[in-house]
């Protein structure tokens, strides 16, 4: 008897190869059959008639490390039809940390009754599995992760002692199941890396067939351009002999606007070198991220928030940090441009723009993000993107889903503030505007970018195509009707066109309906 028999649907089935009309099978959590007409007995058979089949949408950038324990129903990702997600982005991962070192997990400041039960990441994919969880979890080591347990937030590059502890800990977390390390080089304390620091420690990967992901050093014109920096995230990869993927490619700001085939060539010239680079978008025209590591300028972050807040308090050194946020405003399209998206200290700032609590709070904008930043960090959305941009991005056939996103949910403790729509609707959104709206992809052609292009980049196995053999993450959708409905100013909204979706072959969502099972896992690079 079959566990699952999906009967008459449209089988695309993440090759790029055109759909066909079959039946699927799944025991124990794999398909074990797939062709016309097949007869036995099912526990669960569903009806896909007119429906695509297709494998789970692997989410290739998110930053759901601890959102996975705070709500393990990972309600927003799943009702997008994914069922992988990968975490430990942008140089950031929930371990190693020092043993009573929470300060080291940056974003678990978010979940304050968090109280982390592991030091290493091994130990954290372990407390997921004990816990449960919804999707499957692909973790990644963060370089400023390591950086900070061997010198922390120091504005200087390592020393060759320190890069070759931390090449120890990558190495080491990469044998406790991650599947490459990050980078977020925009950021501080990442920032005052050089490139030969990152070669040094990304040189644990090679050994370990492992992946380098990068947040570039830059997206605009902040410090080296966008373009220079995308070129370092391949040298560095050249020069430690391994791949690299580009964490959510776009461009940012005015300088950048247009400039999207300038840097697609830059990857592709480097593909035709022989150098394997990839990247993942999301597709909308507006980032999201925290306003500390949007505006205020690196050199006022050395030391950490401690540091910074003892700068604001001085009045000569909070005039020049001003001064500098007022120019990375100008250079962002500015102030009306940035919608506060979460802020503790004073929920009522949510969805205002930067202009209007600057009113509030009577002073310049440049000042009134400052004010801010000394009650408590703050997120926004910041519409900074150019929509032309997107299409030639989302084009190239190296590029992938990623949100940059979280799974989040409508109630509970990780629904509040105006978040950005990304986290509800990025695959819906691939699939409904940009490839059945827009015409720019046939359906087979979308769903490899969704499914079996990051499977095969981050090394999933038996993930990321319907294949006998394979693990039964399936999602069965109306290409007629799937469509994101999270808006700007209704960001909790699930899509629409999803029937479907199974992960490790357990019935996840029902038509909108999560049906509670905990039937994901955090993998481990095999």
């Amino acid at each position: 008897m079959y566990d699952i028999l999906s009967k008459n649907g449209h089988v695309v089935d993440g090759t790029g190869n055109p759909w066909f009309k079959a039946d699927i099978a799944i025991v124990g959590g794999k398909i074990v059959k797939i062709g016309r007409g097949l007869q036995g007995e099912a526990k669960t058979i569903i009806d896909a008639s007119g429906r695509i089949v297709s494998p789970g949408f692997i989410d290739a950038h998110t930053h759901s490390d601890f959102n996975v324990l705070a709500d393990p129903l990972c309600q927003s990702t799943i009702q997008q039809g994914v069922t992988t997600q990968v975490v430990g982005n942008c140089g950031s991962s929930p371990g190693p940390r020092a043993e009573g070192d929470e300060k080291n997990l940056g974003r678990l400041a978010a979940f304050p009754w968090l109280k982390p039960e592991w030091t290493t990441l091994g130990e954290y994919i372990d407390h997921v599995n004990k816990v449960g969880v919804a999707t499957n979890v692909v973790p990644l080591v963060g370089f400023g992760t390591v950086r900070n347990v061997v010198m922390g937030p120091l504005e200087r590059p390592a020393t060759p002692e320190e890069c070759a502890k931390m090449r120890v800990l990558v190495a080491e977390a990469i044998d406790e199941g991650a599947f490459g390390m990050s980078t977020g080089l925009f950021y501080a304390p990442q920032c005052f890396a050089p490139t030969e620091e990152v070669i040094e420690v990304a040189k644990a990967l090679k050994p370990k067939e492992a992946l380098y992901v990068t947040h570039p050093r830059d997206e605009s014109d902040y410090t080296i351009g966008y373009g220079a920096a995308i070129q370092e995230g391949i040298d560095i990869a050249r020069a430690a002999g391994v791949a690299v993927q580009i964490s959510h490619l776009h461009a940012l700001g005015v300088a950048t606007w247009k400039r999207a085939p300038e840097y697609v060539e830059i990857m592709q010239k480097a593909r035709d070198q022989g150098i394997d680079v990839t990247a993942d978008q999301y597709p909308y025209a507006a980032s999201a991220g925290g306003i500390t590591g949007s505006v205020i300028p690196r050199w006022a972050l050395d030391g950490g928030r401690e540091k910074m807040l003892e700068r604001l308090a001085d009045k000569a050194t909070r005039d020049k940090i001003a001064k500098e946020v007022a120019i990375a405003f100008k250079r962002r399209g500015g102030v009306e441009r940035h919608t506060i998206a979460t802020y503790l200290p004073n929920p009522a700032f949510e969805g205002l723009t930067v202009d209007k609590v600057a009113e509030i709070l009577g002073e310049p904008p440049e000042y009134a993000v400052l004010t801010m930043l000394e009650k408590g960090d703050s997120s926004w959305v910041s519409k900074i993107i150019d929509e032309e941009d997107i299409v030639t991005f989302i084009k190239a056939p190296w590029v992938m889903g990623g949100s940059d996103g979280s799974s989040l949910a409508l109630t509970g403790p990780v629904s509040g503030g105006k978040p950005h729509p990304r986290n509800f609707g990025t695959f819906p959104r691939w699939i409904g505007t940009y490839g059945r709206d827009m015409g720019l992809f046939r359906v087979e052609e979308i769903v490899r970018k969704l499914t079996s292009l990051p499977a095969q980049r981050f090394g999933l196995k038996e993930r990321g195509l319907l294949k006998e053999g394979f693990w039964a993450d399936v999602v069965v959708f109306d290409w007629h009707t799937i469509k994101d409905t999270a808006t700007w100013d209704r960001p909790h909204q699930f899509p629409e066109g999803i029937d479907y979706v199974f992960v490790n072959g357990e019935l996840v969502v029902d038509h909108k309906k999560h049906t509670g099972k905990l039937a994901g896992k955090a993998l481990r690079k095999q």
